[in-house]
């Protein structure tokens, strides 16, 4: 038989999102390099290992250096156990079918490819359900072993269930036989309160077995179990398969006539020619044979009592193992091993490695169990156990490469516990661990769960949806209307798309239903949840809005670094006279195509929808008390600024038309009419003008960590550039008209108030934000003319007699003085972001401002009171 890339030959059809896989040892680079990489190429996002306990300890430190996705993309979970974590198990889960991949191989190289090793597969699909019992029961299994596991590891192993119908099937029964075709039944066999040599000779008839083959790497050196299966089976002889000087032999078991030794070098399977260098038996396979019906058990235990356990008591170590029944007697025929036999006597062991799982329970157990640890900004969350003796201890932060880059004390220690770190420290480490006050060592080690890019990996639809989008767009290969369909559909999907009272939109039992779809809510429902709860501290970091601008600016860092270095060899390249030409990036994908005008239109209603939903978000805000702006919010409005800039002045071609003039060839123009968003700079004004309007009845969030403080400030600082480039592009392009100038200013001078003056250097930005841009015909330093004559008009307190600032208008344009201008009491006042009046041709309030007390009235009649 042909050897298999054991994650490689899963069939590219497969849909699974999620994995739980179980080891021995582990080594992380092997699965870095090699598994990871072919994991997320079948689509999967969930990641999650679970390690024997005392291995991970060893594995940490130096050999974690360098890793780039460790605690960041998949999460790795110490697992306990009497004697060993053992299991080997690989369990894909999708929407519609399941999957595992069982044996005897650890996630190492060894076990991977250089060792001997032996998988079974268990599959079930929606349509076809034969082998579905077994992986519930293996399922059960998995989670019975993980109900220690705290924290976000938790979390992600939960997911893994909420987002597959298949696992919630109800099943109780354990190590029976399941009927998968009319000549196969398979059984699990795992140690819990009976060992699996209990459910094993339950099982399998003994009056019936005539003969017993088995192939490990490991035994008892007193051939304990060996004797055990040949008392119990007392009519059999047994073959027994070892690797000359590697492994453990049974060498201190006196000699049995019906029991046999045989080489595992001198078989078939041993002697085919895959890799040139010498490979280690490490494979597990134990058959029972007799005249009706075979045995063949496959998977982690070895030939030892501490595997199998005996028929009063379980074994030490966690096992599992797939066990068959079959009446063909060739299943076994393509593994080619019992063909060839040369005799072989079990000697002492000379292989430094020899001892295995079975020397590992020597290492000293730790008195502090940690459970969980998950860091996010600047605080670690830890979940303990086995801590009550201690009264003080010392928390240490190791970096991957097992370098000490933070210690503090801690005197009350708890279940859930919390301590904060600087946010620059926190980012570099990798894992930690308790020390006694003589610095002693008294927890395991435990791995930095990093929340927020772990909520990256949620295997839901809308999340994997999301993963791609986000993907794309930091590789620049997404298009145009993908990112408004993907709001534009999130929206449909929400509450207040289906809420026909036009309220809240959430009801008690929806908000509860919220806690993990926070990076699925629509803008207007995330901004409808109590800001004081759980949901709202998570979307805070998580929504959709965030992880996509978060996107956006990773390209466009990038797509600026490309712009520069082609300008810095423009420069080297010229000489004094010449410069050579040099196509703009920008322009090499600024045409459409469409095969209608219909699908042309249906475009365009993609870009309306999207704004006007946004509108319609910004405009329900005011139906929430006490609402704080944040990056959710700040986010949300640099996408719809980011989509401007992408339509305008987009051109498009149509299949057979070409009568089409250049100034009417765009998706968006620039030019239109100002009260509505069917242009650049209608769209603009009206946008603008509803934030100034949240803004102004809204404080700013103030989170209590460094890194949320950080990139609010930072995303405040690109929303003041972007708002402020808008407005004066699209003053340059509205020259003449008193109105539509006074239109611009104020809305520039309320940007200013609401997220103050952009920091030193934004030229910079600028010039980035003309070079991602379609727009045409841009001059740059007329921009950066019109943003200097803001902020220092803004900065002096210069702004014109007939601009009137209050706090809860913002600054307006006095339209009307009344009863006039010498003695007025009331204002009537403009600016956008008031409704446009059209009689007026004005965006006006509807009301009037009392000066005295600094109130509207709307009331004819409190007015004349007033008079």
């Amino acid at each position: 038989m042909i050897e298999k890339k054991l994650f490689y030959e899963i069939k590219k059809s497969a849909d699974f999102h999620s994995v739980v896989m179980t080891t021995f040892s582990f080594d992380f680079h092997h699965f870095e390099m090699q598994v990871l990489k072919q994991i997320k190429q079948k689509g999967i996002t969930n990641v999650n290992l679970l390690v024997d306990h005392k291995m991970l300890d060893e594995s940490i430190g130096l050999t974690t250096g360098n890793l780039k996705n460790l605690n960041s993309s998949y999460s790795v979970s110490g697992m306990a156990a009497t004697g060993v974590f053992h299991p080997k198990m690989a369990f894909f889960v999708g929407e519609k079918e399941i999957m595992l991949i069982q044996g005897s191989g650890n996630i190492t190289a060894g076990g991977h490819g250089k060792n001997h090793e032996l998988f079974s597969v268990l599959y079930a699909t929606e349509e076809d359900k034969t082998q579905l019992p077994l992986l519930i029961e293996a399922w059960n299994y998995l989670k019975s072993n993980t109900e220690k596991i705290k924290g976000f590891s938790k979390d992600k192993l939960n997911w893994v269930e909420e987002n597959t119908t298949l696992l919630k099937t109800v099943n109780s029964n354990k190590h029976l036989f399941h009927k998968i075709s009319d000549t196969v039944e398979v059984s699990l066999l795992y140690n819990e309160k009976t060992s699996i040599y209990n459910q094993l000779i339950n099982l399998i008839p003994k009056e019936s077995i005539k003969k017993i083959k088995i192939v490990s790497p490991f035994y008892d050196e007193s051939g304990a179990l060996l004797l055990a299966l040949s008392n119990h089976f007392d009519t059999c002889t047994m073959d027994v398969y070892i690797q000359e000087k590697k492994g453990l032999h049974p060498h201190k078991m006196e000699k049995q006539k019906n029991i046999n030794f045989y080489s595992w070098d001198a078989t078939e399977r041993a002697g085919l020619e895959f890799k040139k260098y010498d490979r280690k038996l490490h494979a597990k396979l134990f058959v029972f044979e007799s005249n009706e019906w075979n045995y063949c058990l496959i998977g982690s235990p070895n030939a030892s009592l501490k595997a199998f356990g005996q028929e009063s008591y379980s074994g030490a170590n966690d096992e599992f193992a797939v066990l068959y029944k079959y009446k063909e007697d060739d299943i076994l025929k393509d593994i080619s091993i019992f063909n060839k036999k040369q005799k072989l006597a079990p000697t002492k062991p000379i292989d430094a490695e020899a001892h295995d799982e079975l020397e590992v329970d020597k290492i000293k157990v730790k008195k502090i169990v940690i459970l969980g640890a998950d860091k996010e900004g600047n605080k670690i969350t830890l979940f303990l156990q086995n801590y009550d003796t201690y009264k003080k201890v010392k928390v240490k932060l190791f970096s991957n490469w097992g370098i000490v880059i933070e210690e503090q004390t801690i005197t009350k220690l708890a279940d859930k516990m919390y301590f904060e770190v600087k946010s620059d420290i926190l980012n570099d480490a990798l894992y930690l661990q308790f020390y006694d006050e003589n610095n002693r060592i008294i927890s395991n080690k435990h791995l930095l769960n990093n929340v927020s890019d772990l909520w990256n990996t949620n295997p839901s639809s809308d999340n994997r949806r999301l993963v791609r989008l986000t993907s794309m767009i930091e590789s620049g290969d997404y298009k145009l209307f993908e990112v408004m369909e993907y709001f534009n559909t999130i929206h449909s999907k929400s509450s207040f798309s289906k809420n026909t009272s036009g309220t809240t939109g959430y009801s008690d039992d929806e908000k509860k239903e919220t806690k993990n779809l926070d990076y699925a809510l629509s803008y207007e429902d995330a901004i409808a949840l109590d800001s004081n709860s759980k949901q709202h501290q998570l979307i805070l970091k998580q929504h959709h809005t965030i992880k996509i601008w978060d996107s956006f600016e990773k390209y466009l860092k990038e797509y600026s670094r490309v712009i520069e270095e082609d300008n810095m060899d423009d420069e080297e390249e010229a000489d004094a006279t010449t410069s050579r030409d040099r196509k703009d990036p920008v322009y090499d994908n600024k045409q459409e195509y469409y095969p209608s005008r219909n699908v042309l239109e249906k475009r365009r209603e993609i870009v309306y929808k999207f704004i006007n939903n946004y509108l319609k978000a910004l405009h329900n805000f005011e139906n929430y008390k006490d609402k704080k702006l944040g990056l959710v919010d700040l986010a949300m409005l640099l996408i719809v600024l980011k989509h401007l800039f992408e339509v305008t002045h987009r051109k498009y071609t149509i299949k057979n038309e070409t009568t089409i003039s250049d100034e009417e060839n765009y998706i968006y123009n620039i030019h239109g009419n100002l009260s509505e968003i069917s242009s650049f700079s209608g769209a603009i004004l009206n946008v603008l003008g509803e934030f100034i309007n949240v803004a102004l009845q809204s404080e700013w969030d103030d989170p209590k960590d460094e890194y949320t403080l950080k990139k609010i400030a930072h995303y405040k600082n690109i929303s003041s550039i972007n708002s402020l480039f808008s407005i004066a592009l699209i003053k340059l392009n509205y020259q003449g008209d008193s109105r539509f100038t006074d239109w611009f200013d104020v809305t520039a001078f309320n940007i200013l108030n609401v997220f103050s003056a952009p920091n030193e250097g934004f030229e910079k930005e600028i010039e980035n934000l003309i070079n991602e841009s379609y727009i045409k015909d841009i001059s740059n330093q007329s921009i950066n003319e019109i943003i200097r004559e803001w902020i220092t008009t803004h900065n002096d307190q210069q702004i014109p007699p007939h601009y009137f600032n209050n706090e809860n208008s913002g600054i307006c344009l006095i339209r009307k003085f009344i009863p006039s201008q010498d003695n007025p009491k009331f204002l009537k006042l403009s600016r956008p972001g008031f409704n446009y009046n059209e009689k007026e041709h004005d965006f006006m309030n509807e009301e009037l401002f009392n000066i005295e007390n600094n109130k509207w009235f709307k009331s004819k009649k409190s007015i004349m009171q007033v008079l």
